[in-house]
């Protein structure tokens, strides 16, 4: 399959103004510590003067705690997962990213049965109509699963959960069940 661009799927580094918002309030010493770098190193990166390469974003996903930080960390450095939705037009609740999960897999599944019909037939005989019609399928489920993806992460951060210890857990879980 020939992709229309090609792009890296993990950068070397990264412009991480938008990630460090997702620091908290951290003073910059003790995030310094964190990162295993200098304090000045941090400063850069906060306001955009330097790049956070990738030795440094897995200290930091392995030593910050905030969930969204990691989120927007995994986001910027691969793409292949969604970004913090924290735009003007979200609520910055957790039961508000319960409703949007809720509506946008509703609207996925509201499409489920013409997309299946597209799905058992093999990709040399579907016609251009039926590709836009799964393409658009596959983008309304990547909507679900941004809003899916952000209610875990800023749930967990209101319940004061580790994001990523859950999803380990499940890891274990899916293998048990010799789904991975």
């Amino acid at each position: 399959m020939e992709y229309e661009r090609r792009v890296k799927v993990i950068k070397n580094s990264i412009d991480a103004t938008k990630v460090m918002k997702y620091i908290g309030s951290i003073p910059q010493k003790q995030l310094a510590d964190l990162l295993l770098t200098s304090r000045p190193n941090v400063s850069h990166m906060r306001t955009g003067r330097r790049k956070m390469q990738q030795d440094l974003a897995i200290t930091a996903l392995n030593n910050v705690q905030s969930n969204l930080f990691k989120l927007a960390l995994s986001h910027e450095f691969t793409e292949l997962v969604p970004d913090v939705f924290d735009g003007q037009c979200v609520n910055q609740n957790p039961l508000s990213f319960l409703v949007m999960y809720e509506q946008e897999a509703n609207e996925f599944s509201s499409n489920i049965d013409e997309i299946m019909k597209i799905f058992v037939k093999p990709a040399s005989q579907l016609t251009q109509g039926e590709r836009l019609t799964a393409r658009d399928g596959l983008k309304e489920l990547i909507d679900a699963l941004g809003w899916g993806y952000n209610l875990l992460f800023y749930a967990s951060d209101h319940l004061n959960i580790d994001a990523h210890k859950l999803i380990s857990e499940q890891d274990e879980s899916w293998k048990m069940k010799k789904w991975i």
